[in-house]
């Protein structure tokens, strides 16, 4: 839009009249456009590693692997991702989708690298998991023999594409494994420190998966299976097994103390006895 002004002033004198007009002044109004935001505004380079999350999963049971769940890396945000790494304690990564990196550089600072791929959106077949909860709990110092004056744990992270999907889903069925949560328990656990984790077809497999039954699988010497998962370590399993065998022994005793006889004459009573310890519940 055009805007023209003109400014006429007579200014008298002693001998004349002088009239100025003022040069005419057009002025174009752009359309308005919002500010663009400087690099130095509080903005992170698009490049920046920073602007995308990583996050811990500590299994509930002490002694159990930590888990870091990220999107893939790539070569340019790689050096921001290993300095991550490193402040984290990863001793191991877990790629389930295609490599999108070289591995060197996490090489050479003694992470080891382990690709086990499966289809985006889906599910993992029990060779993998079997595999991968060996890597999760194979001790230190047999896969890194650098590493075992280091921590007393794995830190393993894991990434797919996004990290909402495949690797959550790993993560989740590590935590039924090990530390012996419901599927459901899982679920919930993972998503409070991973938004949007899970589509709907993993979360009906999570619902419906059957811990102990996987195969077992061998990681630089170190066996993992199903079976040894489920009866030893210092886990919530043992805490589950030892809490029932003594309900068993308290049930066992109050059911002999309603059986027994005595010096009363419980015996005559056996029957109606009998017939309440049947309406009880069995544990």
């Amino acid at each position: 839009m055009a805007v023209a002004a003109t400014l006429t002033t007579s200014i008298p004198t002693t001998t004349s009249t002088v009239s100025m007009t003022a040069t005419t002044m057009t002025t174009t109004q752009r359309p308005h456009s919002p500010p663009r935001a400087s690099s130095s505004a509080g903005r992170l380079p698009a490049t920046s590693y920073l602007t995308r999350t990583m996050a811990v999963v500590d299994c509930p049971t002490p002694g159990l692997p930590r888990f870091v769940i990220l999107d893939c890396p790539t070569d340019s945000t790689l050096p921001t991702v290993h300095r991550s790494f490193v402040q984290l304690g990863v001793t191991d990564v877990v790629r389930v989708c295609e490599p999108t990196y070289a591995t060197a550089t996490l090489a050479a600072s003694g992470i080891a690298v382990h690709d086990l791929p499966f289809a985006d959106g889906g599910v993992p077949p029990a060779a993998l998991l079997s595999r991968f909860l060996a890597i999760a709990t194979a001790p230190l110092a047999a896969v890194d023999d650098g590493n075992a004056a280091g921590p007393d744990r794995r830190t393993v992270a894991v990434h797919c594409i996004a990290g909402l999907g495949r690797a959550p889903l790993m993560i989740a069925v590590a935590l039924i494994e090990l530390a012996h949560l419901r599927p459901l328990d899982a679920i919930e656990y993972v998503r409070a420190r991973r938004r949007g984790a899970f589509n709907t077809a993993q979360v009906k497999w999570l619902d419906a998966y059957k811990p102990g039954r996987l195969p077992a699988a061998t990681v630089n010497g170190h066996v993992w299976s199903s079976s040894s998962a489920s009866g030893g370590g210092a886990g919530s399993g043992d805490a589950v097994t030892g809490g029932a065998a003594s309900v068993r022994a308290a049930w066992k005793k109050l059911v002999g103390r309603l059986l027994g006889g005595g010096s009363t004459g419980g015996g005559a009573n056996k029957p109606a006895k009998v017939r309440a310890v049947k309406q009880l519940s069995v544990v």
